[in-house]
């Protein structure tokens, strides 16, 4: 079982620092997940300056030994309230491998309630400006699925119009090389008519989806928490080449990432630079979800890894 199903179970029933507790840390589940496959690794200690925002974490993994290509910085799901599932951390090694990045790099954002929007935010400011130090932006893919895909849209964001509360020096060389969406959290407005036509079948339903905002408390009108609070101008300027935004026919948040595919001018068209496509059967985090199982072949799965392959870094 996901651990965004066992929150989804779990979040009438018991506070959620002891789920969090049950549950252990994301930095564990990398360690272990590297150690297991054999995999190199190092860490890197993130530090937001002005010491408002509590430090992070950011695991670089080995990913394509043969490539001298670029980096995937990757944010895991789990409504900022849940630590990494082995699923994410399948998906973001196998998607770092697909696009040719020579390293993942991981991301364990600290969370709520004991970190509250914009923390998130402002550490993943800081693992951007760590991979800057190393890499060209056009050698960076930046990815997350559920609200690691919000907070990579948040720092998209970000990247256009700063928020006021997080300090950031980052200056770009050139676009990102692109940004990949799975299932990604569009509003904190939990009212499309999708949460009530999809909450028997998808993973997440209407009342957890409410409890992760509860949670969160973000400040519902801004953009760098809900990239649906941007309008079509202000997405069809932000810094970065390709968009890829997926979601799943059957979740909760499928009105909402309609919504924002709109506001990006999006296409199904596959050569396209901006995509966004719907995986037929599937619920929220399908591919997440599969690879958690050892799943391949899905719906989801196939749009993904048949866009990474057409979308590899340059060597």
């Amino acid at each position: 079982m996901s651990i965004v199903r066992r929150v989804s179970i779990l979040v009438p029933r018991i506070p959620v620092q002891i789920a969090q507790c049950l549950q252990g840390t994301t930095g564990e589940s990398v360690v272990g997940f590297c150690r297991k496959h054999g995999i190199a690794y190092k860490s890197t200690t993130l530090h937001p300056p002005g010491g408002t925002f509590p430090p992070a974490r950011l695991f670089h993994i080995e990913a394509d030994t043969e490539s001298a290509g670029g980096v995937l910085f990757y944010a895991h799901g789990g409504g900022y309230i849940s630590p990494t599932s082995s699923g994410s951390l399948n998906v973001a090694l196998a998607l770092a491998k697909s696009l040719g990045c020579r390293q993942l790099s991981f991301l364990e954002y600290s969370l709520a309630p004991a970190a509250r929007y914009p923390s998130q935010l402002a550490q993943g400011v800081e693992g951007l400006k760590c991979l800057l130090e190393e890499f060209g932006a056009a050698s960076v893919v930046i990815a997350g699925d559920s609200a690691g895909a919000n907070l990579m849209l948040g720092l998209l964001a970000h990247l256009r119009t700063p928020h006021p509360d997080v300090r950031s020096d980052i200056e770009l060389d050139s676009n990102l090389a692109a940004v990949v969406c799975i299932s990604p959290r569009c509003s904190n407005a939990i009212v499309a008519p999708s949460f009530q036509e999809n909450g028997t079948r998808d993973v997440l339903s209407k009342r957890t989806c409410q409890f992760f905002v509860e949670t969160w408390q973000p400040v519902l009108d801004h953009v760098w928490a809900a990239s649906n609070n941007g309008d079509a101008s202000f997405w069809s300027d932000v810094e970065v080449d390709k968009i890829l935004v997926l979601a799943g026919e059957f979740e909760c948040y499928i009105d909402d990432i309609k919504t924002f595919a709109n506001l990006l001018g999006t296409s199904d068209t596959k050569d396209k630079a901006r995509q966004f496509h719907i995986a037929r059967g599937a619920i929220h985090d399908q591919v997440v979800l599969d690879h958690a199982l050892k799943i391949q072949g899905g719906s989801m799965d196939r749009l993904l890894f048949e866009w990474a392959g057409n979308n590899r870094l340059p060597l």
